[in-house]
């Protein structure tokens, strides 16, 4: 199987990256991907996970009203991304982010860089919508 090339490049570097703590006090626990088969994005907000829970670190992503919010996962480059050998698959990250069942950061409290869907402004409060 080969990998792709990258054949262009920009020069002007990101300002931050989704899920980017900013410098400053913050609260942080670790969280483990409890979605079934869902990857979480850096800078997803993250709920506690509902019934059938196998532990008290267990999130998932947001998906009613009623479900209560435990944080913002955060950007770490402390993870591989996923590849399959003779050994099986390693590694943490997917395309779209944090794999099933891994560990990770997730924020509290805090200033942190999140994608803005509809108008806002830096320093805005966040506002988690459910679709």
């Amino acid at each position: 199987m080969g990998m792709s090339l990258q054949s262009s490049y920009s020069e002007t570097p990101a300002v931050a990256f989704p899920g980017q703590l900013l410098a400053g006090p913050s609260l942080k626990e670790v969280a483990k991907n409890g979605e079934p088969t869902a990857s979480i994005p850096f800078a997803t907000p993250v709920a506690y996970k509902p019934a059938g829970a196998t532990s008290d670190m267990d999130v998932t992503i947001p998906a009613n009203a009623t479900d209560r919010l435990k944080g913002i996962a955060f950007r770490s480059d402390g993870f591989e991304r996923a590849w399959t050998d003779n050994a099986g698959t390693q590694g943490a990250l997917d395309a779209n982010g944090i794999l099933p069942g891994i560990l990770f950061d997730l924020a509290r409290q805090g200033e942190m860089f999140v994608l803005c869907h509809t108008g806002c402004a830096p320093g805005d409060r966040l506002f988690v919508s459910f679709s």
